[in-house]
């Protein structure tokens, strides 16, 4: 017969709850252990991180001291190679082993001593990682050290330029600032806000004593220089702080309009501006008439506008352009007057011009009426030939054409009441004219090919009419490859000097080679240089 006892405590496994308690005890003991050799791997690669950010900040401190000192701290694209120190010092970060969430920052500032003035320049490299386990653990390592590099002696002083917003009076940091000393060196630009300095502060430290020029002040886009308020000297004293502040404004835009005297718009003016330091530089109207000028003017200014148009308007248009603020485009209306006259160019059978031409223009042509010259009929036509006359009333005319050389020509025209331009070709009994291009060197010379003795290509030649110095002919012409001749038609009677020019802007033999040409015959002229 089966019978039941009871066990003994000792005989009993563990019970649940005792399981639970064991294996939280045994929890927690893993965890103090893995964290102890986790902090102990994380204080190592924080020595080795340490290590590596101070000889980082050294490579920074000693790019510092090979730099040219006046770039050291100036934060500029325009900086020489290696001239940020903040650009080349992220260079340096994957040359040390940092990657990821690393960062270094560079500050220059001026040590100053008790007057306030600049001293040295202190540089201060700081690096900084995240950790990423352990927060606790220091992660930013700073590396300072004084740099010099100006002379310190008695005959040097110190500039600084403050730049200020005109509206506001507020100071404008990172304006480029460069100043021109008398010597006519320039010194490097330095930029307000940095190296310690006030807002707005542009210190340039250890300059020679003597005059300066502080015309080379560039802020943004946004602003414009006004260099009016400056006293008429800056100099530069030893051992003292030459201080002056240099006003910024705000840009204007402005708008100039162009009309006739009818009150309609003139495309293809050209409109000037001056006054107040302007350097924008000529503008042309568009179909409407009207020239910008966007963001280039200063506020409570008077700029002087002048504007100009060809022929037609043969008298500039003036006007004042009032900008008030930055706020608001000025606006200005030129009024060009059309010209009322009869202009008369004469030409010879190569269109250039004939001076002292004999000009008549009779009228207005009425029925049963003989027509009679207009004010200031005849007249000679200058030296290029025009003759202008002043007509008053609309209707027909005609002009008559006469000059030495030349058949007299005529011409009827309708004028209607504005400038009318007339071009009228003289002809007469002509001949022709065959230049020869020769080579001195080679030209007569036994044995010598026509290649060796002529010129080839292009020649610029010049024929003038001997009696009243008539240029008739300046151009190209093409010379006939191995003969070295070519031939100008359509010269009337007469004499004419000939003459070459070689490419320097002379022409030669003076006066020329005097030719006659006759009515059907061709005049032959050899040129040798």
């Amino acid at each position: 017969m089966i019978t039941a006892r009871k066990l003994k405590r000792s005989e009993q496994g563990f019970t649940v709850a005792e399981l639970m308690v064991a294996t939280a005890i045994l929890f927690f003991a893993l965890a103090a252990i893995i964290g102890g050799v986790q902090f102990a791997a994380a204080s190592t690669q924080q020595s080795t991180m340490r290590e590596r950010a101070v000889n980082l900040g050294n490579r920074v401190i000693e790019q510092a001291r090979i730099m040219d000192y006046d770039y050291v701290g100036v934060d500029t694209i325009g900086a020489p190679v290696f001239g940020d120190l903040n650009v080349r010092a992220k260079q340096f970060l994957d040359d040390e082993g940092f990657r990821g969430l690393s960062d270094v920052d560079v500050q220059v500032v001026y040590a100053r001593d008790a007057d306030n003035m600049p001293t040295y320049k202190v540089v201060t490299a700081i690096v900084s990682w995240e950790q990423p386990f352990f927060k606790g653990l220091e992660s930013e390592v700073k590396v300072e050290s004084a740099i010099t590099g100006k002379s310190t002696d008695m005959d040097t002083g110190h500039v600084c330029v403050t730049v200020k917003d005109r509206e506001t009076e507020q100071p404008i940091n990172g304006a480029r600032v460069e100043i021109t000393h008398e010597t006519g060196g320039s010194l490097r630009p330095q930029y307000t806000g940095q190296l310690g300095n006030q807002p707005g502060e542009a210190l340039f430290a250890y300059v020679p004593t003597g005059l300066i020029s502080d015309r080379a002040v560039t802020v943004n886009d946004d602003y414009i220089m006004n260099y009016d308020e400056l006293p008429d000297r800056l100099e530069v004293e030893a051992g003292t702080m030459l201080k002056f502040t240099v006003y910024a404004e705000r840009k204007a835009s402005g708008k100039v309009h162009v009309v006739d005297d009818e009150g309609k718009p003139i495309s293809g003016a050209t409109v000037r501006l001056s006054g107040n330091n302007f350097l924008g530089g000529d503008r042309d109207t568009d179909a409407e008439g009207q020239a910008d000028f966007l963001r280039e003017l200063l506020p409570n200014q008077i700029y002087r506008v002048m504007a100009w148009h060809d022929d037609s308007y043969p008298n500039p248009g003036y006007a004042s352009l009032v900008v008030k603020s930055s706020d608001e485009t000025a606006e200005a209306t030129v009024i060009l007057t059309r010209a009322r006259t009869l202009n008369v160019t004469v030409k010879n059978p190569n269109r250039l011009p004939v001076p002292k031409a004999k000009v008549q223009v009779q009228g207005p042509v009425m029925e049963n009426l003989t027509p009679m010259d207009v004010a200031g009929s005849p007249k000679e036509t200058a030296s290029s030939g025009l003759a202008s006359f002043d007509l008053v009333t609309s209707g027909a005319y005609i002009i008559k054409v006469s000059a030495e050389g030349y058949w007299p020509a005529e011409k009827n025209i309708t004028y209607e009441g504005s400038q009318m331009n007339v071009e009228i070709i003289l002809s007469g009994p002509s001949g022709s004219l065959q230049v020869t291009c020769a080579k001195e060197q080679f030209y007569g010379k036994s044995g010598a090919t026509p290649e060796q003795m002529y010129w080839d290509g292009w020649q610029n030649v010049r024929i003038t009419r001997v009696s009243n110095r008539e240029i008739v002919y300046e151009g190209e012409k093409d010379v006939k490859r191995g003969v070295g001749t070519l031939k100008i038609l359509g010269l009337t009677e007469g004499r004419y000097y000939v003459q070459h020019e070689s490419g320097t802007g002379k022409w030669y033999p003076d006066p020329g080679i005097i030719v006659n040409v006759i009515e059907g015959a061709t005049a032959t002229v050899i040129l040798i240089w």
